[in-house]
């Protein structure tokens, strides 16, 4: 059982590889013109890679696993930080006038 982990692992490295290179772009890209987000860039040169781009079957495990997993684990953290970010913009004294206008039963 060990070995086929380790196979599967193995396999998806070319393509995670190819995934981070990609995301560095967008970083790079996002240093140089701040109004575009590095996800954006990054989605893009996806799309544009799986459209046009002849994507080698070397790259196919890593690439699957960082469009299934990868991206949905970074789409929960993103969405917990925004959720943190939005807590903590609140102080005690911004929340007690809402918290006295709930309604009272």
């Amino acid at each position: 059982m060990r070995e086929v982990t380790a196979l599967r692992a193995r396999a998806a490295v070319p393509g995670m590889v190819l995934a981070a290179g990609v995301a560095v772009v967008g970083i790079v890209v996002h240093r140089e013109f701040s109004v575009v987000s590095p996800h954006v860039v990054a989605v893009a040169l996806g799309i544009l890679g799986g459209t046009f781009g002849r994507i080698d079957a070397t790259f196919r495990p890593g690439l699957r696993v960082a469009s299934r997993r990868v991206l949905r684990i970074g789409i929960v953290v993103l969405g917990f930080r925004l959720s943190l970010g939005e807590l903590s913009d609140h102080s005690k004294e911004g929340t007690r006038p809402e918290i006295a206008q709930l309604p009272q039963r």
